[in-house]
């Protein structure tokens, strides 16, 4: 499931070691994404937009190390996958729980996987209803309200908390494109601008190859 990384031999060693002990810090960004593609591939196969979104973002992140970095037990490890833990609204008392899904390869099956999951839970009042979350998974949240062009989290001692966090906002619609903002928050003992922007590469790349797909 991992990979237990050997700081002294770890081509990243003096930057981690900067980031973990002199200069704590994370940095995050937020992007306006075109998933005009995605979004009409869903709409085609009656597949639920937020599953899409939740499944092109695990499928970019488990292409990047960068963002599969994590501590157990004060030891740096690397996953060979991550799992998407994602929010989903309580109407009933205003609130969220949390829920995961694991990702599969089939679009199709993780959408039905995602419903199947959210139906069996949305009675609940509790915050985590599901008992067997895996310590390989990765927080994504949504504001389908709010339209930002800035988003941060403010973590407590937040630089020991290295797995990216994702956050989108509310989808907007302008003649025949569509886009939602997107807000990535990463912690800078791992991931550079370099990483940032190799992952966004790879979401793009996700979400775009929905132009010509067909199930």
């Amino acid at each position: 499931m991992y990979t237990t990384i050997n700081i002294n031999e770890w081509k990243r060693k003096q930057w981690y070691e900067s980031y973990m002990n002199n200069v704590p810090c994370s940095f995050s960004s937020v992007i306006q994404l075109d998933i005009t593609y995605l979004y009409t591939f869903s709409k085609a196969n009656n597949i639920k937009l937020y599953s899409s979104l939740v499944w092109s973002l695990t499928a970019a992140v488990n292409s990047i190390d960068e963002f599969r970095y994590s501590l157990m037990d004060d030891q740096l490890i690397l996953f060979d996958n991550l799992q998407p833990s994602f929010t989903v609204l309580n109407s009933e008392n205003e609130t969220f729980m949390e829920l995961w899904s694991e990702f599969q390869e089939s679009i199709l099956d993780f959408d039905s996987s995602m419903n199947e999951i959210i139906a069996e839970h949305n009675s609940s009042l509790e915050m985590s209803p599901q008992s067997n979350k895996p310590i390989n998974s990765f927080n994504i949240s949504m504001i389908p309200w709010v339209d930002f062009t800035s988003f941060s989290l403010h973590l407590p001692k937040g630089h020991g908390y290295l797995l990216p966090i994702f956050t989108f906002g509310k989808l907007s619609k302008n003649d025949d494109r569509v886009t939602i903002p997107l807000s990535i928050q990463v912690n800078h003992a791992v991931t550079d601008g370099y990483h940032l922007g190799k992952f966004i590469k790879n979401l793009e790349t996700v979400i775009d190859s929905f132009a010509h797909k067909k199930l």
